[in-house]
């Protein structure tokens, strides 16, 4: 089931504005608590942070989002120490908003909970409204930013069914491909001659003139990679 995003532009009201940095301020909390812990798993995390969310004026479906925010950015902080990187600094500069949970697509509209029982509506464009009527297509989640509108779509799609496989190695001196029953190498050794003849003939090429010198690099160029 492949997953991809679709976007258009946005420019959120005050109300939905308002969500946003409060999201934003929940994901960083979290991320304090998961650095206070040395903890980066969805699980500890979510036992050691959803109490201290209470205080929050949002609904629960954001707060179980937050954590899972926090925990992955917390999660490519400790992989980038791992790998020797220079990690980046976990926490959320700019308000957003996310959510998987409670959100409906109703024909052009956005539909996700502010409150108990109340909505807010976002009408989708044509590109959106389109792409979303295919009955194949699951939307996933929804992403807001102070500049635009993300959901986040997966497919069903049929796997297709090899009858046969072929590999292929490829070296500077020979290339070899084959499958279960039958292997061919062919040697490509003349061929690494002939490029390393061209490459001497261009260096020896001392003209002083650059469009004699381009044309000339040019026609042993096409010859070297024919």
């Amino acid at each position: 089931m492949p997953v991809k995003s679709v976007r258009q532009n946005f420019d959120p009201n005050s109300e939905i504005s308002s969500m946003m940095e409060t999201f934003r301020q929940m994901v960083n909390h979290c991320i304090r608590i998961g650095l206070e812990n040395n903890c980066s798993t969805l699980k500890r995390l979510s036992s050691l942070a959803y109490r201290t969310l209470q205080d929050y004026d949002i609904m629960s479906y954001y707060k179980m989002t937050a954590i899972s925010q926090a925990c992955g950015r917390l999660s490519q902080m400790k992989r980038d120490i791992k790998k020797g990187r220079n990690p980046k600094s976990p926490f959320v500069q700019k308000p957003y908003l996310v959510s998987c949970y409670g959100f409906k697509i109703n024909g052009i509209l956005l539909s996700f909970p502010v409150r108990n029982r109340e909505f807010a509506n976002i009408l989708l464009n044509d590109h959106l409204i389109r792409i979303l009527s295919d009955q194949s297509i699951t939307p996933r989640s929804f992403t807001i930013t102070p500049q635009s509108l993300s959901i986040s779509i997966a497919k069903d799609v049929e796997s297709i069914q090899t009858e046969f496989t072929i590999g292929v190695d490829r070296n500077l001196r020979n290339v070899t491909f084959g499958n279960g029953k039958e292997i061919i190498q062919v040697n490509t050794s003349e061929m690494l001659k002939i490029k390393e003849n061209y490459s001497h003939v261009r260096s020896t090429c001392t003209r002083n003139d650059h469009r004699i010198r381009k044309k000339v690099y040019g026609k042993l160029g096409r010859r070297q990679t024919g």
